[in-house]
C-alpha cells in the first residue's frame, strides 16, 4: 500500500504543472492498481476511476457490459416492473372488494351484461341470414327460369353479406371478450383470496392493512 501511494504522490506531482491533466485509476490483469493519465487501450472497457489532482475520486467509469450482462438487467427490470405491477393491482383489488361476495356480485353483473350484449349481436345475425336466405332463394329461382336477377336485389344480397361476415367478426370478438373476463375474475378471485387469508403479504395501505372486516362491503 505504502509503495502505491508513493507512485500516486509522485505521479501527481509530475502531472501539477498541467492543469488539464486528468489521472486514471485501473486494475491490471495480474491484479495490481495502476495510475496514469492514459488507459492502456486493453483495459480502457473495464471499470476505472478518474481521480482529482489531490487524488480523490471524482468519477467512477462502469466497465462495457456484455451482451449477458444487459440481458440479465433487462430481465431483473422486467421482474421488477412486473412485481410493482402486481403491488399496485393487489392494492386495487383489496380497496375495491370488502368481501368474496361482493367480488362475486361485480363478476356475474359484468357477465350478465356481457351476455346481454352478445345475445343481441346473435339476434341480429340470425335475422340478417334468414334475410340473406330467403333473397338468395328468389335470385336462385329466377336464373333458373331464365330470367335476369335485378340489381336491386343483387346490391342486396352482396350487402347482406358483407354484414354478416362483419356480424360474425364483432360477435367472435365479444366472446373472446367474455372469456378472456370471466378468466381475469378468476384471477382475482384465487388472489383476493391469498391476500385476505395472509399466504400473501397485503400492500402497504391496502383496506386489509387498515384492519378491515373481510366481511364488510366495499
Amino acid at each position: 500500500m505504502r509503495h502505491v501511494q508513493t507512485a500516486l504522490g509522485i505521479l501527481l506531482l509530475c502531472l501539477g504543472s498541467t492543469v488539464a491533466a486528468e489521472l486514471y485509476k485501473w486494475v491490471d490483469k495480474d491484479g495490481v492498481v495502476r495510475y496514469g493519465d492514459r488507459i492502456p487501450p486493453e483495459y480502457a472497457k473495464q471499470q476505472r476511476e478518474v481521480l482529482n489532482k489531490e487524488g480523490d475520486t471524482i468519477k467512477v467509469l462502469e466497465h462495457e457490459k456484455t451482451a449477458q450482462e444487459r440481458a440479465e438487467e433487462a430481465r431483473q427490470a422486467e421482474l421488477q416492473r412486473q412485481a410493482q405491477e402486481q403491488a399496485k393491482r393487489d392494492m386495487i383489488l383489496l380497496d375495491m372488494y370488502g368481501s368474496e361476495a361482493d367480488l362475486l356480485k361485480a363478476r356475474d353483473e359484468q357477465l350478465s351484461h356481457m351476455d346481454g350484449n352478445i345475445r343481441i349481436r346473435e339476434i341480429s345475425l340470425q335475422s340478417a341470414e334468414r334475410d340473406y336466405t330467403d333473397r338468395k332463394q328468389r335470385a336462385d329461382q329466377l336464373a333458373q327460369q331464365g330470367k335476369p336477377v335485378p340489381e336491386d336485389l343483387q346490391r342486396q344480397l352482396q350487402q347482406l353479406e358483407n354484414s354478416i361476415a362483419s356480424s360474425k367478426q364483432a360477435l367472435a370478438k365479444q366472446q373472446a371478450e367474455r372469456q378472456a373476463l370471466a378468466s381475469r375474475f378468476e384471477r382475482d378471485i384465487l388472489r383476493w383470496r391469498e391476500l385476505r387469508a395472509g399466504v400473501l403479504p397485503a400492500p402497504a395501505g391496502s383496506a386489509a392493512n387498515q384492519g378491515a372486516n373481510p366481511g364488510v362491503g366495499k
